[in-house]
């Protein structure tokens, strides 16, 4: 998913255009899907010249899918969906406010946090209009780096490569580190960056359990079991470790990381230098309802649709953390399901354009 991205084409009205402005004050309609809607009326009424939806200049307010199809459309002209002046966001978001110092801060790395309403979800979180990194450690931190938590920096970083994930030498010199088997369930192994048997792809699988193996030195590590199937099972580009861990407290470790609890309701994010409780602007992506997640779907079906000077923003897409995981492949699909179903991958997510 990217922020602001703006899809940018020149166009004019047509003596035979119709105009439908959309804007919170002085448009003819207030929201894009009533202004949808209204094109909706007007090819069913027999309209097939061109039809213009025209977003003004700035944000717009966001939750739901705004989907174009077959019958919004004509044959013989353009259904045009464009911002105006510099451009027009689709934007949602749920701004986090209250934070407070945590008391999980350390004398090197300060930490803030703030309460979550209940369902809230999300991969994505700005700060102050910057994208901010989810918590996260790689394995060259084992050569001269902050060391992973609980990781033997002296072995392979996952140990042996198991039917059900890996086999792990737990670093018990460390008496300090919180033991792997109290954080390490639940976070989000990232294969990429060419270390990892995906060279130039990125699947992503959640760890299922971290059990101690029973001979006092190991840990069982199970992978999400079909994500773990279908990322062992890419051929040439099969997964071997891990590039990267993602979505844990204790690997939050550098200004401008964040972690969410989303059980517990709970956030947690190190400020950046010049960043303060009191003048955070903290957004978390959401989801809009219907369809598959997209801001924008323009269907199977539909006709000569042009998006113009047109963006979405502070959106997010859960699926990777469903389980089966993301596992992409080539020509920009993904695998999903254990019975291998392809599906078209979202990237980018901020709209989606089937035809």
């Amino acid at each position: 998913m990217r922020i602001g991205v703006l899809i940018i084409l020149a166009s004019a009205a047509s003596a035979s255009s119709r105009v439908l402005r959309v804007c919170a004050a002085g448009g003819d309609y207030s929201t894009a899907h009533e202004a949808v809607d209204a094109a909706l009326r007007l090819r069913a009424g027999g309209y097939s010249g061109q039809l213009i939806i025209e977003l003004c200049e700035g944000s717009h307010a966001h939750s739901t899918t705004l989907v174009v199809g077959r019958e919004h459309t004509s044959d013989v002209a353009d259904t045009i969906i464009r911002g105006a002046g510099a451009g027009a966001f689709l934007e949602g978001g749920l701004v986090v406010t209250g934070w407070v110092p945590s008391n999980r801060s350390t004398p090197t790395l300060p930490l803030l946090e703030a309460d979550l309403p209940a369902g809230a979800e999300s991969r994505q979180l700005w700060v102050n209009g910057a994208r901010a990194t989810r918590a996260h450690a790689r394995p060259e931190a084992c050569s001269g780096g902050p060391v992973v938590p609980s990781l033997n920096c002296t072995k392979p970083f996952w140990g042996n490569i198991t039917e059900t994930g890996y086999n792990q030498v737990v670093d018990v010199s460390n008496a300090s580190a919180t033991p792997l088997s109290q954080w390490l369930a639940g976070t989000e192994l990232v294969y990429g960056r060419g270390a990892s048997g995906a060279t130039w792809t990125e699947p992503r699988c959640t760890v299922a359990s971290v059990v101690p193996a029973g001979d006092g030195t190991t840990v069982n590590i199970a992978v999400e079991p079909t994500c773990w199937a279908q990322a062992r099972g890419k051929g040439t580009q099969s997964v071997t470790i891990p590039s990267d861990v993602e979505n844990a407290l204790p690997l939050l470790d550098e200004r401008g990381e964040w972690w969410a609890d989303f059980s517990r309701r709970r956030i947690y994010y190190a400020p950046r230098p010049g960043e303060a409780a009191g003048t955070l602007e903290a957004v978390l992506g959401t989801v809009p309802a219907g369809g598959s997640g997209e801001a924008l779907s323009v269907t199977d079906g539909a006709r000569r649709v042009r998006l113009e000077n047109l963006g979405a923003r502070y959106l997010t897409w859960l699926e990777p953390s469903q389980p089966g995981g993301f596992v992409d492949l080539q020509s920009g699909y993904f695998r999903h399901g254990p019975s291998d179903n392809r599906r078209p991958s979202p990237q980018p997510r901020s709209s989606r354009l089937v035809r």
